[in-house]
């Protein structure tokens, strides 16, 4: 049960009172302010208390879910090992003349020309992978830290080139980010602001309005990002179907970027002077779904009930003892008023 307990009168200097309570802040022991109160848990803080038992969940998370992942793909792995030590055998026995040695010399060049996106078959050794489309798609995910991998540099001034290039265009790229949704929560709130003034806001709690708003942006989100492209996709990549497609724009969007799927790569239906063009799309696409994506994180993480980050901030203990005050007051406001009342003390 979360229990709340009374702070004494201040008794410290004015100069030592703010780095003092800055540390009682982090302990968790008693702070000198009268006009607020901590909410504690089993003697500690209560955001102590969360904060310990979501690092936890989270260090559990990441060990269950590699050991599901470990369960799921080394049987298949096995196989895959065996059907190909079974194809390579048989070619060395229905063509004796080989040597093994040169053999496993040559399957050596070949694995690595492929991890480095120079494929081997007739069909893939004339496509370019530095065209100008593939070029535009390579540092798209370079800046926004998707990184497929699907081509690398290979050179040393390449190298040398993209750790500048990165080392600019990721915080060029987070500027960008940021002033665009910054641009497009000025139409986006107000659409709020009208849901709020409309019959829905005297009908529901603003904290329904809200989320109703939260799921109308999710929804555009799911059909004009997530929807509509794994339907394009699934017609322009003949190999991939439904889901697969659906997993790349989930991977790509989310800045994994497993590269394991990469738009026009193999994919003999498009036209070679339209392959340069599709890439340069797809990147587009990606950039116009990162925006969005951050838009509808920002309003999501706007509303401070569906903000799990707020209870595990520091300042979400301390409360004022006025509970109309406390009912109507935020984390942010909370931590502004509680160091303006200690500097006045």
């Amino acid at each position: 049960m979360t229990k709340y307990k009374s702070i004494p009168e201040p008794r410290l200097p004015t100069h030592l009172e703010t780095s003092e309570q800055e540390n009682d802040e982090d302990t968790g022991e008693d702070t000198d302010n009268n006009d607020y109160e901590f909410r504690k848990c089993c003697g500690f803080r209560r955001s102590t208390v969360l904060f310990l038992f979501y690092v936890v969940s989270y260090c559990s998370y990441l060990i269950v879910g590699g050991y599901i992942m470990s369960i799921l793909e080394t049987n298949n792995e096995e196989d895959l090992k065996a059907t190909t030590r079974l194809i390579k055998e048989n070619f060395l026995l229905k063509n004796p003349s080989i040597n093994r040695t040169e053999f496993e010399q040559m399957l050596l060049f070949v694995t690595e020309s492929s991890k480095r996106g120079i494929g081997v078959l007739d069909s893939q050794i004339i496509d370019h992978n530095w065209s100008m489309g593939q070029s535009l798609l390579f540092t798209v995910t370079v800046v926004t830290t998707v990184g497929y991998g699907h081509i690398v540099p290979l050179t040393m001034n390449g190298k040398i080139f993209c750790i500048f290039y990165a080392s600019c265009g990721i915080p060029f790229t987070l500027v960008f980010l940021s002033a665009c949704v910054q641009r497009l929560q000025e139409p986006t709130f107000r659409m709020l602001a009208w849901m709020m003034s409309g019959r829905m806001g005297k009908v529901l709690t603003p904290l329904g309005v809200r989320v109703i708003h939260l799921l109308i942006l999710c929804t555009l989100f799911a059909i004009l990002f997530v929807m509509t492209p794994t339907i394009i996709f699934t017609q322009l990549e003949p190999t991939w179907d439904t889901l697969q497609a659906f997993y790349y724009i989930f991977i790509s969007l989310t800045t994994i970027g497993l590269g394991d799927y990469i738009p026009g790569d193999g994919n003999q239906n498009i036209v070679p002077e339209l392959q340069d063009l599709y890439k340069a799309s797809v990147a587009v696409y990606l950039l116009l779904g990162l925006i969005f994506m951050t838009l509808t994180m920002t309003v999501f993480y706007d509303i401070p009930q569906l903000n799990l980050g707020l209870q595990l901030h520091s300042y979400a203990d301390i409360r004022p003892k006025d509970s109309n005050k406390a009912d109507n007051i935020s984390v942010a406001s909370l931590k502004e008023e509680w160091h303006n009342s200690i500097r006045k003390k």
